[in-house]
This record gives C-alpha cells, sequence and structure tokens, in this order.
C-alpha cells in the first residue's frame, strides 16, 4: 500500500498569504482553501487504498524541513504540497493553475504533468501549465514530489472560489486521480449521500455502481418511461 505525504501550504496566519481585501471588506487566508482541500485529498486517497501522512496538520506555520523530515522518517512513496498562488498581491485578470516538481525529476515531473491534466478537465481554470521550481518542499523529499498552485488569490474571480468547498472537492479528486494514475490504481468515485430510507441504501448504491440511476429524487413514483429505462440499462449491464 502505497503512501502519500500531503502538505496544506501555509500556517493560518502566515504574513502575506491572503486575498486583497475582498469587496465586502473580508480578506481570505490561504490556509482556509488549503487545508479543507488536504483534507479532502486525504479522505479521497483513502477511499483508493492509499495511506495518509499529513505532514502540517495545524492551523501553524510548521517549518518546512519538519514537514520534509516527518515524510522521509515516514519512507512516504509522494509528496504534494497544496497551494493558492498569487501575482503581485493586487486585482488583475492574470490566473489559473500550474504545478511544480523538482528541476531534472524525470519521475516528479510524471505525476506533476497526470496531476495538472486532471486540475485543469476538474476546474477548467486556465492551463499555466507545468513547471519545475528549487522549493524546499521539492528539493528535500525522497520520493516523487509536487507543489499545487490551484488558482491566484489576487484574482477576484479566482479568490472567490477558495472558500467553495465544491472546488476545493474537485482540486482535491483532481491530485487524487493524478496519484492513481502513476500508481497504476484505478479511481474510484466516492460515493455520494443517498437521500433515501436505511433499508434502500444498499440496492441504491447497487444500482448507481451498475449505471441503472444516478440516485437522485430516489422517493419519486416511477413512470413507465423510467422504469422502462431501467430495465433497459439493466439488460445492458448483463452484456
Amino acid at each position: 500500500m502505497k503512501t502519500i505525504a500531503i502538505d496544506n501550504g501555509h500556517g493560518l496566519n502566515t504574513p502575506g498569504k491572503r486575498t486583497p481585501i475582498m469587496l465586502d471588506g473580508k480578506v481570505i487566508k490561504e490556509w482556509q482553501f488549503n487545508y479543507p482541500t488536504a483534507k479532502k485529498l486525504g479522505e479521497l486517497l483513502k477511499y483508493n487504498g492509499f495511506n495518509i501522512i499529513y505532514v502540517s496538520d495545524t492551523e501553524e506555520d510548521n517549518p518546512l524541513s519538519v514537514r520534509t523530515k516527518k515524510a522521509n522518517d515516514t519512507k512516504a512513496d509522494a509528496y504534494v504540497s497544496i497551494h493558492f498562488n498569487a501575482h503581485q498581491g493586487v486585482w488583475g485578470n492574470h490566473g489559473g493553475i500550474e504545478t511544480y516538481h523538482y528541476p531534472n525529476s524525470t519521475k516528479s515531473k510524471e505525476l506533476v504533468g497526470l496531476i495538472q491534466d486532471e486540475l485543469i478537465r476538474e476546474t477548467g481554470l486556465r492551463n499555466r501549465g507545468v513547471k519545475s521550481a528549487n522549493f524546499q518542499v521539492l528539493r528535500e523529499t525522497n520520493m516523487v514530489s509536487i507543489l499545487a498552485e490551484c488558482g491566484f488569490m489576487d484574482n477576484l474571480e479566482e479568490a472567490k472560489l477558495m472558500l467553495d468547498g465544491d472546488y476545493q472537492l474537485k482540486c482535491a479528486r483532481a491530485i487524487a486521480k493524478g496519484i492513481c494514475k502513476y500508481f497504476g490504481v484505478e479511481y474510484k468515485e466516492e460515493k455520494k449521500d443517498i437521500d433515501c430510507s436505511s433499508w434502500a441504501v444498499d440496492a441504491m448504491e447497487w444500482a448507481i455502481e451498475l449505471g441503472l440511476t444516478d440516485g437522485t429524487n430516489p422517493k419519486d413514483p416511477i413512470t413507465l418511461e423510467r422504469f422502462i429505462t431501467i430495465l433497459h440499462r439493466y439488460s445492458e449491464a448483463l452484456e
């Protein structure tokens, strides 16, 4: 079983790591995106059979050396650092996603390429490409390592995504899919909450897995056309 070290970027109160002042007078700190996204990534990876180590599971700005040492000491197989970018700290039309590997690291570059592709596919944001950098978390780790910048917090529209749980999940899912592809693991989609009676949950999950239904409106009356469609899908599933 592969082990993935997850780094949630900067601490809650790290100087400078925040948006410019929003229209409502508030600011969003980078940690407010990084931390929940790291947690979502961890859950998705565990669901797909990976071991997880959080190397900075705190509001504090833990030293980078502590994070990399923890990953190295536990012999993690990959290191993922989650961030939200900034240009000059003033609102502008710059934006998009870019993902980093250590220079000349062929294996890390391969992982970065897979994750970057998935991030663009999931989010639809501008593709700023795969890049290399001499970041400490990439340089001092003994395993494949990547650093993802999942948008720009000094782009107003992208800054609004930072607290969006759906956007956080998209980024986490993209990173998880890239990791699964790299390690040859078939990605399993997370189970969605199903609003049906407790006695019907197992059957509903079975039907969703077979593609007979998407699980929506489970308590609605069934029409003839819906019933026939389910039968048709079931016959195709048996082929």
